[in-house]
């Protein structure tokens, strides 16, 4: 598609839309096209995104932001 989103477009998929809805249209049936292995870039994870009402295609870019531990449950056996 060439259309090109506007910064006005950009901050409400960000901020408001929170990535769950398509920022051209507004669906909220939009999908990542996968292809393969994630792609990695100057630690940032990049990921093709479509929508299927206005064929719409765009990028996200997610970059680190926190760690945390993976707190493992306790496995008692009771046999």
């Amino acid at each position: 598609m060439g259309t090109e989103l506007t910064e006005e477009q950009k901050i409400h998929y960000l901020t408001v839309a929170l990535g769950d809805r398509c920022p051209f249209c507004g669906c909220t049936d939009i999908e990542s096209i996968y292809d393969g292995p994630i792609t990695t870039q100057d630690w940032e994870v990049i990921m093709d995104i479509r929508c299927p009402d206005c064929k719409a295609k765009w990028r996200d870019i997610y970059t680190l932001s926190d760690v945390e531990d993976i707190e493992e449950e306790d496995s008692h056996d009771n046999a």
